[in-house]
């Protein structure tokens, strides 16, 4: 265990500076015209098969990088590999060695990840020639179905792209198409080329009146004379014509959000009805950062802890103990990322030493419009307490990936109506306590800021 650990910090350290020759080192590969012996090639694979999990610094889980990948000032994602983290991150050098080392293991996924790639590339810097000669092949054409989805990263998930779509610089939401990334991120060019080489069975065309509401506030926005061949993208301009906003406008279906190259008649209920109702807001109103503030619970509060007579505090009489409130932060980013972060402070039971104990956690995970609005899964996080009155990071963490649901009540405002987690823990799982109801307020542009700074 000690000698594959040794390997992988090597390994780590000579990707995060992209050096060719430390990588060969690290992993192993013989010099030009030499074979690896069996030995050598079974502790590649198990190099190439550690994947970053929230459960690092972990001897007994070998499936996963025993280091923090933060610590060699390299970004990542849940599941990545050694190579996936080089390739997001830049490193040319390390990324050909270890894609070239995968194919001969015979381990890269089967499918063409190069096309993938290229194809993304191409409608991030608007080449519409580009897509239309990299379509010519049967897998380029595979890769129009691909969307974009939670699971990117799996080779066994055939519908889903397999790179991070943010990593070529793409905004998105969840269900989109290659079409759809070129349309979000303005992209003529290239959305001109996908569309062209879209087969779409021909529709037969209807009238459709559209009423559009305010998600936030429930008040009519606008009617829209169209038809049922109309996309949500057609829609979007019209409405954008009668109500100007900033920034980029969703429009959602039962709370989901849909994608620009969604035709209007695939959402009636049923087939030729002649209106259709959807409901809509401005993106940019709903990112931004909110904090809570929750207040101790009242059995928590009471007199004394530990009820009448209990001890006071320093001695001195009518000091009394309290538990001090909560605090929230979440942060919902354009590109679908999410931070949550939650502290509470130790109690000060009137030593003259500072307090220490409360419990920290500073998370990250993906946002999205779901169910009454916005739903956030965490899945990855770190947790610790104050020492000292300083925050410190715990050595293990035990957390289980939960979700949260908000409901949007105003422009600034969402409402906290489901805090679960997503799956049974193993054991004792150890999160954040905060109440159903509670009001996460929108903060300033201005106010920026981590609310958990671990040292």
């Amino acid at each position: 265990m000690m000698r594959r650990i040794k390997r992988e910090a090597a390994l780590l350290q000579a990707v995060s500076s992209d050096n060719a020759a430390e990588v060969s080192l690290a992993m192993g590969i013989p010099e030009a015209g030499g074979t690896a012996s069996e030995d050598v090639a079974k502790e590649q694979q198990e190099l190439l098969a550690l994947k970053v999990k929230p459960t690092f610094n972990d001897p007994k889980d070998a499936s996963a990088f025993f280091h923090s990948i933060a610590s060699y000032g390299m970004e990542f994602g849940l599941n990545e590999n050694i190579t996936q983290l080089a390739r997001r991150n830049d490193k040319t050098q390390a990324f050909q060695l270890l894609l070239t080392l995968e194919k001969q293991l015979g381990l890269a996924p089967p499918r063409d990840l190069d096309l993938e790639a290229a194809l993304l590339a191409a409608v991030a810097k608007n080449q519409g020639e580009e897509i239309k000669k990299l379509l010519q092949s049967e897998a380029g054409q595979a890769v129009l179905q691909l969307q974009v989805k939670e699971t990117f990263n799996d080779p066994a998930e055939l519908t889903a792209f397999y790179h991070s779509v943010a990593t070529f610089g793409l905004k998105f939401q969840l269900g989109d198409s290659l079409y759809d990334l070129a349309v979000r991120n303005e992209r003529p060019a290239a959305a001109q080329s996908l569309a062209s080489t879209t087969e779409t069975p021909a529709a037969v065309e209807a009238p459709l009146e559209v009423l559009v509401m305010n998600t936030l506030n429930g008040q009519e926005l606008c009617r829209v004379s169209a038809s049922n061949t109309w996309t949500i993208l057609q829609l979007a301009q019209d409405v954008a014509s009668k109500v100007p906003t900033p920034g980029c406008r969703v429009f959602l279906l039962g709370g989901a959000a849909l994608t620009t190259g969604t035709a209007l008649g695939d959402l009636l209920e049923k087939e030729g009805a002649p209106s259709l109702e959807l409901s809509s807001l401005v993106r940019s109103n709903v990112e931004g950062i909110y904090s809570a503030k929750v207040q101790p619970d009242d059995e928590m509060d009471g007199p004394l802890l530990g009820g009448p007579g209990g001890r006071l505090a320093g001695g001195l009489a009518g000091r009394r103990l309290r538990r001090r409130p909560r605090d929230m932060q979440l942060e919902l980013k354009m590109d679908g990322n999410a931070i949550f972060e939650f502290s509470e402070r130790p109690i000060d039971r009137g030593h003259c030493a500072p307090p220490s104990g409360g419990y920290l956690l500073s998370g990250t995970g993906m946002w999205s419009f779901e169910g009454p609005g916005v739903k956030v899964r965490i899945t990855d996080a770190q947790t610790g307490h104050f020492m000292r009155c300083i925050p410190s990071l715990d050595r293990t963490s035990d957390m289980t990936p939960f979700s949260l649901t908000f409901s949007m009540v105003k422009e600034d405002q969402m409402d906290l109506v489901e805090f679960a987690d997503e799956k049974a823990a193993d054991g004792f799982s150890r999160r954040p306590r905060c109440p159903l109801g509670t009001a996460f307020l929108k903060q300033p542009e201005g106010e920026r800021g981590r609310l958990v700074n671990f040292r």
